[in-house]
Parts: structure tokens; sequence; C-alpha cells
């Protein structure tokens, strides 16, 4: 099975005035994360585009991240955004802040079979002849302990993990999975210090799943984003409730987010 990871970050975007520190992390903990065992073990070779499984566009244009999508030819691609975001009344649609104007969620559509997209991002409603008013929670404090020091410190090792990953992509069911960091016309959080706090919780369940043997060795990312869902239900200090999408609605099985070794020690 092929893979491809486009994960996409923008501080700003779209002329907005708040600066979200956490995108930043969010996209060194994406990577780290992505590339560890419990990961699925990706390849990321910065130097090397061609052959890297992992790409990270920072602060990219319009055209840039567009490019990346249209060129994204793998079994299964992986799509990430954080950073600022809205919905407009017209379609329903979020759309994503980027350097020099916006994108829709059906704009990251890849050409894969089996794809995730991931929007940590706010879904506030505008109607698309109002500009967008980025007032609200855009920099929402969450108490969650930052992941970079979990992930630069040794982590778990998993036997076979890019084995175990792209075996579980096998038996994936074809079709998109679609994450949001929140309900439509809620705001999502942003921690200078740990990142998204959507994001944050995503790869801490990710971590969580990975440091013990399970009766299955790998856990969905469907099943990732409601164990999120129902961890930031108990944080007092954020009312964001994520949700998904599933096209078709009948996927039986997303494809996996976190590997780990099963009760027998493989």
């Amino acid at each position: 099975m092929t893979r491809k990871a486009i994960i996409i970050g923008n501080n700003t975007g779209l002329n907005a005035p708040t600066f979200l520190s956490g995108v930043t992390k969010d996209l060194e903990n994406y990577q780290r994360y992505l590339t560890s065992d419990g990961g699925g073990r990706w390849y990321y070779w910065e130097n090397l585009p061609n052959l890297t499984e992992v790409e990270i566009l920072h602060n990219q244009g319009r055209q840039t991240i567009l490019n990346a999508i249209r060129n994204c030819h793998a079994d299964y691609s992986f799509v990430v955004f954080t950073g600022h975001g809205y919905t407009k009344s017209r379609d329903g649609l979020t759309y994503i802040c980027v350097n020099g104007g916006e994108i829709s969620e059906d704009e990251l559509i890849t050409s894969s079979q089996k794809q995730s997209l991931i929007l940590d991002c706010c879904r506030q409603v505008e109607s698309a002849n109002e500009s967008y008013n980025f007032s609200g929670t855009a920099s929402m404090m969450n108490k969650a302990v930052a992941l970079s020091a979990t992930l630069s410190s040794p982590l778990r090792k998993i036997n076979l993990p890019r084995e175990k990953f792209d075996a579980a992509l096998g038996v994936t069911t074809n079709g998109q999975f679609r994450g949001y960091a929140c309900l439509i016309d809620q705001t999502s959080g942003d921690n200078p210090s740990s990142g998204g706090v959507f994001s944050t919780a995503l790869m801490k369940e990710g971590l969580k799943f990975s440091s013990v043997n399970q009766e299955r060795y790998w856990l969905t990312i469907q099943e990732a984003v409601i164990l999120t869902k129902n961890e930031l239900a108990k944080d007092p200090f954020t009312k964001q409730v994520p949700t998904y999408k599933l096209i078709p609605q009948r996927m039986n099985l997303t494809a996996p987010f976190a590997i780990t070794n099963d009760k027998t020690g493989f």
C-alpha cells in the first residue's frame, strides 16, 4: 500500500488578525507522531521531497496547497489542516483560510481511493457575501500537557509498525473520512504551548492506544475521533465537540490512526 500525508498549517491566512502560535506546534507534533512506531512509521525525508511520505506545508498559498493535493497519487492519503477556518452558509462546507485566499474542504480531497481529512479549525457560519470576523475563542487555553516533549522522548517500540499499518489499510473500506475539530457554528481552541486542542487530544489518544497491547493491533481514525470527543467532553476549559463525516455513509472500516502490539505480543 502506498501512502501520502499532507500536513497543512497556516498561523494566519486571509488577512486574519489573530496569529495562532499553536499551529507551528501542530506541524511539529504531526510529523513526529506519524513517523513514530505508534503512528505507523511513515517515512519523512525533508531533503528528498520526491520520496518522503509526509509533506509539510507551512503558511503556503492557495495554489501551492492545491498543487500538492492534485499531485497526491497514493492508495491512502492523510490530509490535515490546522489554522483558521469557517463555514459558508450557501453550501455548508468548511473553508480553510490560507495565504492568498481560502480553500473548501471539497478541494482538499485527493484522488486516493482511501483517504482521511482532518480539519482543526473554527466552523462558525458566515454568509458568502460577508467578510469573516475572526473574533471568538481563537486562543482558547487547554490544560493538556504539550505533546512535543512526549514525542521527542523514546516511545514504545512496536513490532513491524509499517507492515501492520499497511495491513490495516488493506482491509479499510474505500471512501473518505472527514474529521472536524468542532461542530458547525463552534470555535476550536488553540494553545500556543501544545497546539490545537483537537489535534493535541487526537494524537494523545493515538499514543495512549499504542502504549499497551490491545485486542486488535490498530485503532481506526473514526475510533480516535470518538475517543477524542469523549475526552474533550470532560474538559471544563473547552466546549468544542469534535465530529466526523463518512463518504459514503456506510463505510464499514476507516483507515488506521494508531498501531500497537496485540495481546499475543505481535
